[in-house]
């Protein structure tokens, strides 16, 4: 059902619990109910859904103000707005909070979406902030190490980067590896920071570069290939580069 931009995979499960969803004309409410695309009529609501020919794939600058959801009961201004014009149920890939900007994906691949959002794939997202205060590198040990924010595990930070501003503000660059809900601002607030303004920056290997804030591209295949990209350490990255440079010697 994701892959057919009916929903996210989550909601598309939510849809299943609620009988809402059938097979052949008989209502399925399991879970990893196995259909063939070819043969199986499959319906959501009494609308037959249909596997998409092919995917879409927008890189998608998310503003402030806008709720990274397609819809909202509140009235609010969503990432749909967006591509009203575009011929296709498309969801986004992660969220951003309503107050946070930055790097975003549309899609309706469900795959892809699960892959650039679950840990266990390990693609990175980069994320930029503003925090009051001065920002130390005992600070930022603690964010790799790992910070209690109420939640079963510690929440971790796979790169920090900071720097100091004149007017007393510290600018950070955070990796994540996962993305519970308003991680960073809840790592930050454990370490008694005030985030201030946050914006994402890169999920996995592609950057969002100089986009404006509301703005989108359509992705081609080999930047979707880098969105998914897994995560590599600063010091996997750097053996790469001496192992390059090493061969273009040898040559």
């Amino acid at each position: 059902m994701a892959d057919c931009g009916v929903a996210s995979r989550r909601a598309s499960e939510t849809y299943i619990m609620e009988g809402r969803v059938k097979v052949n004309g008989r209502t399925v409410t399991e879970m990893g109910y196995v259909v063939d695309p070819g043969k199986d009529i499959v319906s959501v609501d009494g609308k037959r859904i249909h596997p998409p020919v092919n995917h879409g794939y927008y890189a998608f600058y998310k503003p402030r103000s806008v709720v990274s959801t397609v819809s909202d009961d509140r009235g609010r201004k969503t990432v749909a707005d967006f591509f009203r014009n575009i011929d296709r149920r498309l969801f986004p890939v992660g969220r951003l909070d309503y107050d946070s900007e930055g790097l975003m994906i549309m899609t309706d691949d469900g795959e892809f979406a699960l892959k650039a959002s679950h840990p266990r794939y390990r693609v990175s997202k980069v994320y930029q902030c503003t925090v009051n205060g001065n920002f130390t590198k005992a600070h930022g040990d603690e964010l790799l190490s790992g910070v209690d924010i109420g939640d079963d595990t510690l929440a971790k930070a796979a790169e920090v980067e900071a720097r100091s501003r004149e007017d007393g503000r510290s600018i950070l660059t955070i990796t994540l590896l996962e993305g519970r809900n308003r991680q960073i601002k809840r790592m930050l607030e454990a370490q008694g920071f005030t985030v201030l303004r946050l914006k994402r920056l890169a999920i996995g290997s592609l950057e969002m570069g100089d986009m404006k804030p509301g703005s989108y591209r359509r992705l081609s295949a080999g930047e979707v290939e880098k969105a998914l990209k897994p995560y590599k350490s600063p010091q996997a990255r750097m053996n790469e580069q001496r192992n390059a440079a090493r061969n273009r010697n040898r040559r």
